[in-house]
């Protein structure tokens, strides 16, 4: 039998968490089931980029200081796509609706 760690357990554990380390420990014990090994929580201000506020970045090292260092929060397209987002969406739904021009979907 696997042992399903379940959305109702993770945010009883966020809840009781004293830390943000403990906090973050049980949102990722709760996404390795699906498989998610990279997230970020926080703030953003769509029209001042610069008063963004991370409260949790599981990104590697090399990939939050280039997401930094070159700017990538100004012209970010899931940022981009926010405010024309009313749910959670994937890239294949920013497709779909055309809301990433072609440079944004060029890998």
């Amino acid at each position: 039998m696997i042992n399903v760690y379940s959305s109702s357990a993770a945010i009883s554990d966020i809840m009781q968490a004293k830390t943000s380390a403990g906090i973050i420990a049980s949102f990722r014990r709760f996404a390795d089931q699906y498989h998610i090994d990279t997230f970020t929580s926080g703030e953003i201000d769509t029209n001042i980029r610069r008063r963004a506020v991370f409260h949790a970045m599981e990104w590697p090292d090399r990939w939050r200081n280039y997401y930094f260092q070159s700017g990538l929060l100004e012209r970010d397209p899931l940022i981009e796509a926010l405010p024309l987002m009313d749910r959670a969406f994937t890239w294949d739904e920013l497709r779909a609706r055309r809301a990433l021009s072609h440079a944004e979907q060029t890998p």
